[in-house]
Order: C-alpha cells, then structure tokens, then sequence
C-alpha cells in the first residue's frame, strides 16, 4: 500500500541574473553567465555576502539556471566560448556558508572573489560566513502534487500564473527556508480559509504572488510594479513570505488539530486531483492521501503513538472503509467518528461514499 509523486521539483530559468533562494538556507544567489553573488535574506534589508566571477568567455550559450528542490542546491551550466562549465551551490551542512562544487569547468581559468573567506579542495570551494549568521536546518520535509506535469520555467510558470505548478514549490521552498513572525499580508488569506471561502483562495494568492515574488519565487518586501493591489508592506526578512505561504498552502488540503484531521477543506475547485505525502500530524503520525474529482480517494496514516482520532474529508463524504493491510477485508467508517489507533500500523482509508 503506497501514495507516491512522480514528478520532481526543479524549476529553472535561462535568463541571466536570476535571482533563486538556495533551498536549505537564508541566501539568495544572483546568478549570471560569469559571475555568482550571493546575498542574506534573514534581515529587513539583504546583507551582501559573497561575490565570484568566473574567467570564461561569452557569449554563453544555453545557460541556465536550475533550483533542485530534491537536492537542495542550485545547478548552473552553460556553453562558453572555451567549453562547457557546470557547477553545482549548496549551504553548508553545521554552519553558515555555501559550498561550490565545480563538475565540469574549462581548464586553466581561474575566478575572482570578494566577501567571505573561502578554502578549496579538489573540485570544491567552501565559502564560510560570519559566524553571527544563523545555521538553518529544514525539518521533516512534506510534498505536494497538483497534478501538473508542464515544463516547470519560472517566467512561463510566472506570466501565466500557473498555479497548478508554481504551488507545489511554493509548499516545498517554503519548507526549506527559515520561518519569521507572521505578516499581515496574510490576514485576507487567512480570513478566506477560515471561513472555507474556496472560489476566493486563488484570487487571494494571485495577489500575494503578484506582490510579494520576483520571477523565481525570490521573495521582496513591497510591490516595485504599483500593480494597485492592495495588500500591506511585508515588514520583516521577506523569507517570511516564503515559509509563512508554505503553512497556509498546506492548510488548504490538510488541517490537523490534537484529534481532528480533516482532508480537502479549503481546496479551489481549479485543484480538482492531487496527491500529498508525508504530512506531520503533531508527533504521533503521519499522512499521505490523494484526491480525484474534486473528493478524497485514498489516504494512508503511519501512526507512532497510540492515539483516537476523528477524519473528515469534503462534505458530501460521510464514509469510508479503513484497512491495516492488503489482506484485510476492511470495516466501515463513518468520517468524523472517533477512531482508536495503535501506534506502530499503518491505516488505509479508501472508498470514500457520500
């Protein structure tokens, strides 16, 4: 018995100077055919950190810049005039800091940097920030799937608002960032999904999107556009916009509290399949389920602790069966009775009636 996501998550850009957030990080890499330079984002204001420019010659063909969300790392390659270079960024594992990994460069070209101290060894440079920079390790990480399998190009995804594609990494790189204190250009978000005001969720993002995002998801303060949306000026590290979206788009699909789990509360009609994994319920459990049609199909609970439970799906479901393995033939559940857990099964939940 097994949920599983096909696709991966690895949108990427070909436009010189884009500007990605290194997943697992606070950093933002601005990322040009010779140059690198990298910034902190936990601050108001971005801090500079690092700087590196590469001795290859251009014009560069097929650059491109590639935000691998499995890895956590930014990839970057591209044709010079002196051969191909591909090269890989990732944060530092314990402290604060990036590492460059160059797979394939041309031979005898040397690169010039400035700001954080940096040692090498083969194939590898570590660059180490100061030591006051907060170490960011992401948590449990979860995945969700809105059944898109289009090229995932940040200004494609970005000038059709692509919601289908641009979510599901939303969800992820908001993960894979430092969480702040909340921002009021939520609070319509919020209100909308508390009150399950489904054909409102997607407006409510757009907004935010169209404010608060660069091209490639890379977060800002205030809106440089005068778009005329009102929303107020995000007033903390902009990360927040990130990690803070992260928690509201997983409220749409998956809401938990100490003995409740409801499934599909808030989703837009627009959504109408999809898959989640590996969603945390507290400490004692996790959940994985999957939607068609606009309802719940099938869900898996892998349970840690004992524990009595209530599950809800969308409305007009009133039932399901719940299985502890392949041979068992299953008993009926009515959603949102009270339903004893063992610690150490796993339930599956499927034919979900009305």
């Amino acid at each position: 018995m097994r949920i599983a996501i096909a696709e991966r998550l690895h949108p990427f850009s070909h436009r010189p100077g884009s500007a990605v957030i290194l997943p697992g990080s606070p950093y933002c890499v601005d990322v040009f055919p010779t140059k690198i330079s990298i910034s902190d984002l936990s601050q108001v204001d971005a801090s500079f950190c690092f700087e590196a420019v590469w001795g290859w010659e251009g014009p560069v063909a097929d650059f491109t810049v590639v935000q691998d969300l499995e890895r956590g790392e930014v990839v970057v390659f591209g044709k010079a005039v002196q051969g191909y270079f591909r090269y890989r960024i990732g944060a530092l594992v314990g402290s604060p800091g990036v590492a460059v990994t160059l797979d394939k460069t041309p031979t005898g070209l040397a690169f010039v940097t400035k700001g954080w101290p940096c040692s090498s060894t083969v194939g590898t440079v570590h660059l180490f920030g100061d030591g006051s920079l907060p170490v960011y390790k992401p948590p449990h990480l979860e995945r969700l799937s809105l059944g898109s399998h289009k090229a995932q190009e940040w200004e494609r995804m970005g000038n059709h608002l692509d919601f289908a594609t641009l979510l599901p990494i939303w969800h992820r790189l908001g993960q894979m960032v430092p969480a702040f204190e909340h921002q009021p250009i939520f609070d319509r978000l919020q209100q909308t999904v508390a009150q399950k005001e489904r054909l409102q969720v997607l407006h409510r993002l757009k907004e935010i999107y169209l404010v608060a995002f660069d091209p490639c998801l890379t977060p800002r303060r205030h809106d440089p556009f005068f778009q005329g949306i009102d929303l107020p000026k995000v007033t903390g590290s902009p990360l927040a916009v990130l990690s803070e979206g992260a928690v509201l788009i997983r409220s749409l699909f998956f809401q938990h509290s100490d003995n409740q789990i409801s499934l599909m509360s808030v989703v837009p009609p627009d959504f109408h399949s999809g898959r989640m994994l590996d969603v945390a319920c507290g400490d004692w459990g996790t959940m994985s389920f999957e939607w068609t049609k606009k309802e719940a199909r099938r869900a898996l609970l892998h349970v840690h602790q004992d524990k009595q439970i209530a599950l809800t799906a969308t409305a007009d479901q009133h039932a399901c069966r719940v299985r502890t393995s392949t041979k068992d033939r299953g008993t009926p559940y009515r959603l949102g009775s009270p339903l004893n857990l063992e610690a150490g099964r796993v339930y599956w939940f499927d034919c979900f009636t009305h």
